[in-house]
């Protein structure tokens, strides 16, 4: 679930203007100051440069982007947040031995600043080396939690989290899984803790712990993965009408958090096909609805599961292959 993260920062951003040819003359001040500082004309070039760099790499167009950047580097070599948002658009590029040259230049000249760890755990998430991940993720996570930055901190530990698990490192994961859900007890922490529970195969656990956090507060249950992950818990402890309840509080609940739409509506029909309707349940013609108008998004994905759903447990992998010989 680790999604990539990229961080941008400059300092100024301005719109696109135009700069006269003679730029060694032409120069711009703050109307109406006449101790204001003047602005060079290769200042502005350099900012409008660095401006349409991060637009156009926020817009996908990495190449466009880089040439910007480059061009940007090298009126102002000796600036850092250029060369910085230079390597991130080199390590998205795949260009990752350039991209690791000018981090770890910025680490040498700059000081070892969060920022450079992160964008290097990027770098070598991206090639695939998950062990140095994880380290340089971790030292960026003492700093913010030296610094008491509790939010950031969660946010790497989950990270670390992620990439642990993935990498089969199952305790790492579940310890910083739990570090971030203590750092930031949100609903959102909650949810990915218990996804992660449920990818570990701790189902009693998922299903007490969720019970017992939402009795302490409710606001816990916010999020439909929370509900997605006891649906998916009593589901594989052969609980589906408990399931169902739960998957049916997930649905109500996806317009805060769409990413989980398709799983929840997938886990919905799966359970519909399990649990019998009632007789009111049959006569009500928009729930019938709502179960064959689901059922293409399922076939969809049996076809092409997604990374989320190859942690779901046996029970529904079951019922999913189900749907397959049924076609």
């Amino acid at each position: 679930m680790l999604s990539r993260r990229v961080f941008f920062a400059v300092a100024i951003i301005l719109t696109s203007c135009a700069v006269p040819k003679d730029q060694d003359r032409f120069a711009v001040s703050s109307l109406g100051s006449d101790s204001a500082e003047f602005i060079s004309s290769r200042e502005l070039l350099v900012s409008g440069l660095v401006s349409e760099g991060i637009s156009t790499a926020a817009r996908g167009r990495l190449f466009d982007a880089e040439s910007r950047l480059r061009r940007a580097v090298a009126l102002d070599p000796s600036n850092p947040t250029i060369r910085y948002n230079l390597a991130i658009v080199l390590g998205q590029q795949g260009h990752f031995d350039e991209a690791y040259k000018e981090l770890t230049e910025l680490k040498a000249s700059q000081g070892d600043h969060p920022r450079y760890a992160l964008a290097l755990a990027d770098l070598y998430t991206g090639k695939g080396d998950l062990t140095q991940a994880r380290v340089e993720l971790k030292r960026a996570f003492e700093v913010f939690y030296q610094a008491q930055n509790w939010s950031q901190a969660a946010s790497i530990a989950r990270s670390i989290s992620n990439l642990a698990f993935a990498s089969g490192s199952e305790q790492e994961a579940l310890c910083y899984s739990y570090e971030a859900f203590f750092l930031d007890p949100s609903a959102v922490q909650f949810g990915y803790h218990t996804s992660l529970l449920v990818a570990a195969n701790q189902y009693k656990t998922v299903d007490t712990i969720i019970g017992e956090q939402l009795a302490a507060s409710s606001a816990l249950g916010a999020m439909p993965r929370v509900h997605l992950s006891r649906a998916l818990a009593r589901g594989a402890l052969g609980n589906t009408k408990g399931a169902l309840e739960e998957i049916e509080l997930a649905q109500n609940l996806v317009a805060q958090d769409p990413e989980v739409g398709s799983e929840v509506n997938s886990v919905w029909w799966l359970l519909r096909q399990e649990v019998p309707l009632t007789e009111e349940e049959q006569a009500d013609e928009k729930l019938i609805d709502s179960i064959e108008a689901a059922k293409p998004e399922v076939l969809r994905l049996k076809d092409k599961p997604t990374y989320a759903m190859l942690r779901w447990p046996r029970y529904f992998t079951q019922l999913m292959e189900r749907v397959r010989g049924e076609e």
